[in-house]
Order: C-alpha cells, then sequence, then structure tokens
C-alpha cells in the first residue's frame, strides 16, 4: 500500500467519522456542513509530491439560492458571497 493510500485510509476511518458526528455531509474528500447562519467548506487537498496534505476550509453566509456547491471536484464560488474571515 502506497503511503497517500494508508493516509486517506486512516483518514476515512477516523478524521471522516469525526466530521460526520459534527454534522458534515458530502464524500472525501468534499465536505460541508450547512447551518442557518453559514455553510462551512472542508477540502482535503494532498501534496503532489507526496508526504503531506492541507485542510483547507471557509465559511460562507448561507443564501440558499448562492450558496456554493462542488463543481468537477472542486467548490464553484458563488459571486453574490463575500469571504469571511473566520
Amino acid at each position: 500500500m502506497q503511503l497517500r493510500e494508508a493516509v486517506e485510509k486512516e483518514l476515512k476511518a477516523i478524521v471522516v467519522t469525526a466530521l460526520r458526528a459534527s454534522g458534515f455531509k458530502g464524500s472525501f474528500p468534499h465536505f460541508r456542513r450547512p447551518l442557518p447562519e453559514r455553510i462551512d467548506l472542508l477540502t482535503f487537498q494532498f501534496d503532489r509530491h507526496g508526504g503531506g496534505f492541507v485542510l483547507p476550509n471557509k465559511r460562507r453566509g448561507s443564501a440558499a439560492s448562492t450558496a456554493p456547491r462542488p463543481v468537477g471536484g472542486g467548490w464553484r464560488e458563488a459571486p453574490e458571497l463575500g469571504e469571511t474571515n473566520a
């Protein structure tokens, strides 16, 4: 088993379970947690040269018609929403 495969297996077994318990939806590597006042987004991104990964996250205001949604392996930004420093 390659290192990345081993890391993904452990992330799915431990971290994804904890994310689901915290109300996150989605499938690895993209997760979202819709809340009344915002939506929280998490995406696992692996280093292309191996050896690590990052977990960028965003919080967005949650207008139902303008909320970001997954598109083609990434998140499409809703132009009506501004970023928050959270």
